[in-house]
């Protein structure tokens, strides 16, 4: 297995078409390749973006998203709040907002029939 980096424009929250990136940036796919793309873009093409001025605080967005939450004191060194979503452990909902400017991106809705759009 060979894993090829394809370098793109950047995804920007709140939505963005995912389509259009493909289109520009994966020409050179043949049959047999497989292509990765991760659950934050997934999410921000789905516009699952929440402004964080217009949140009352991350902690009560987590709780909001989470199917079930083990509170953040409850947690192993109290750093996140364990949550299932979508019948995944993940920390904080999934919930991401590293480089998403100023927005939270929440985790993706149905990312696996998502993936098998316009195939």
């Amino acid at each position: 297995m060979k894993i090829i980096p394809i370098k793109t424009r950047k995804v920007i929250p709140p939505k963005d078409d995912i389509y259009n990136v493909l289109d520009k940036y994966c020409n050179d796919l043949k049959d047999g390749d497989v292509l990765l793309i991760t659950s934050k873009i997934i999410a921000i093409h789905q516009g699952l973006c929440v402004a964080i001025a217009e949140t009352k605080n991350k902690d009560y967005l987590i709780k909001k998203e989470a199917e079930a939450f083990i509170p953040r004191e409850e947690s192993p060194g109290g750093y996140v709040i364990l949550t299932l979503k979508e019948n995944t452990m993940i920390a904080s909902a999934g919930i991401d907002e590293s480089n998403s400017k100023d927005y939270y991106v929440l985790w993706p809705k149905e990312s696996h029939k998502e993936a098998k759009k316009n195939l």
